[in-house]
């Protein structure tokens, strides 16, 4: 999710904590992992991103050696990435059931994407957009509608406090 969106941000923010434009289109995108990671220790132990490709291997979901994983950059470009990107403010306004509906949906477009199984019909991506909403809906006990609107009213928020690329970096998958 957070790879995709390239991490904009204001060029006189990453400026003054010393990245090119250049480097930012490298590094920013390749701190996503760490940055979900970040995200996803609040609800479960997880220490680095080789961990869960890992598990994806062992559980015989993915085939690493099929796909391209993004590459990481050094902790100091991180710190620097959250600043800025305001990730502090991004994380303490993102809900429980917001984070877990995002990390759901990337999962299974991940998963779908490792297993050659992205939807090529209408009528399997509708399918597929049924399993997967009922599935969130019976995990998370929460309707579509009010998910949806809780991650609006984030974004919303975060728009009100001038972290107007939220809404770029907290989107559904377009497959879903």
């Amino acid at each position: 999710m957070l790879e995709v969106s390239e991490m904009p941000a204001r060029v006189d923010d990453f400026l003054k904590e010393g990245f090119s434009p250049k480097d930012w289109m490298i590094k920013a995108p390749r701190s996503s992992s760490q940055l979900a990671l970040n995200i996803a220790e609040k609800y479960g132990k997880i220490d680095d991103f080789k961990e869960v490709v890992n598990f994806l291997e062992k559980m015989e979901i993915c085939n690493t050696q099929k796909i391209a994983l993004p590459l990481t950059v050094n902790q100091d470009d991180v710190q620097k990435i959250m600043k800025v990107l305001k990730w502090g403010d991004i994380e303490r306004e993102l809900t429980e059931s917001s984070i877990k509906m995002l990390a759901l949906l990337w999962a299974f477009l991940f998963i779908l994407k490792c297993s050659n199984s992205l939807p090529v019909s209408t009528e399997f991506s509708l399918k597929s957009y049924e399993i997967v909403w009922n599935s969130l809906e019976n995990l998370l006990r929460e309707k579509q509608l009010d998910l949806l609107n809780n991650l609006g009213n984030t974004i919303k928020a975060l728009t009100a406090k001038r972290i107007i690329w939220a809404s770029d970096m907290l989107h559904l998958p377009e497959v879903i």
